[in-house]
Formats: structure tokens, C-alpha cells, sequence
């Protein structure tokens, strides 16, 4: 998917970059403060998909020490399923390593089914990571076990070490 809409992806370079730049930008030491999550909005059929895809491609390739976790909701639909959601991440978190770290012990994961345990999970497993960037792509049609609409993001999980790019 990522690949195929990379290909159509035309005059977004520019908005790529600045966001690739903002979600590998240093945090200072000192700061007690988490990354904040980087929001891309416009209307439907805008491209926000192809300029994910477009960030997924270019943080890939360079940033190769960054785990990058891309989730393009809607592609399959039990993909837009809150607990669904929060499995995949935290599985990919859990046995994605950056080359520096490959070698050592890998976190096993047994995925919690409770949506609260797998906040819980998440929560831990971004602690633990010294840089990744998860992208979500069509966070509106993200929906919870009773298939509503999410209106809390009380899953979304701030750090210093990991951003979250969201559209």
C-alpha cells in the first residue's frame, strides 16, 4: 500500500519533510514535556493518506534507527477496531527493533485482550523505546468494541522518545 501510493504521491514533498523533520526533531534533555502528536487534517480526498504513506516511505529510509509503526486504518476492517488497533501497535513495538538494538533479548508479547490492559501495554512498551514514530492514518473511523466512534484518546500514549503522526 505504502509503496503503491508513494508512486501517485505528487508536489507533496515538501509537507512530507516538515513532517518527517517534526517527528524525528530532538526533544531537549531537560524537558519534562512529551512529544506532541502531529495532527495532518484536511477534507476527504485531500491526500492525507498518500502523504502518510509519503512520511511512512521517507522515515524508512532515513532514519533507519527509528522504529516506524504505520497503520492505515479502513485498508481491512477489522483494522478500524480500537482493540485491533492497540494489538497490532503493540505487537509491532514489541518485536521491532532498531538495528542497534537487534541482537538483544526481544520483548515477548502475549497481547492482552482487555482494551485498558492493552493501554497499559502500550503505555510500557513507549517507555521502552528510545525513538519510534507510529503512524495512524484515518483516525475518525477508528471504532470501539460496541463499533462507535472513539471519542476519547485515552490510548494515545505522549513521550519524550516516540511520536505519534495522526490523521
Amino acid at each position: 500500500y505504502i509503496a503503491a501510493q508513494c508512486k501517485v504521491s505528487v508536489g507533496r514533498s515538501l509537507v512530507v519533510s516538515d513532517i518527517v523533520r517534526a517527528a524525528t526533531r530532538e526533544v531537549p534533555t531537560a524537558s519534562t514535556n512529551p512529544r506532541p502528536p502531529i495532527v495532518v487534517s484536511g477534507v476527504p480526498g485531500a491526500g492525507m493518506s498518500t502523504v502518510l504513506a509519503g512520511v511512512v516511505a521517507a522515515l524508512e529510509k532515513q532514519n533507519p534507527d527509528t522504529v516506524v509503526v504505520p497503520l492505515f486504518l479502513g485498508l481491512d476492517p477489522a483494522s478500524a477496531n480500537l482493540q485491533s488497533m492497540l494489538t497490532h501497535v503493540c505487537r509491532e513495538l514489541s518485536i521491532r527493533q532498531p538495528p542497534s538494538d537487534r541482537g538483544k533479548p526481544s520483548i515477548t508479547f502475549d497481547p492482552p485482550t482487555d482494551v485498558d490492559d492493552l493501554i497499559r501495554c502500550l503505555t510500557g512498551l513507549v517507555a521502552a523505546h528510545k525513538s519510534a514514530v507510529i503512524v495512524v492514518d484515518s483516525l475518525p473511523s477508528l471504532q470501539d468494541a460496541d463499533d462507535g466512534p472513539v471519542g476519547e484518546l485515552k490510548w494515545l500514549c505522549l513521550s519524550k522518545t516516540v511520536s505519534w503522526v495522526l490523521s
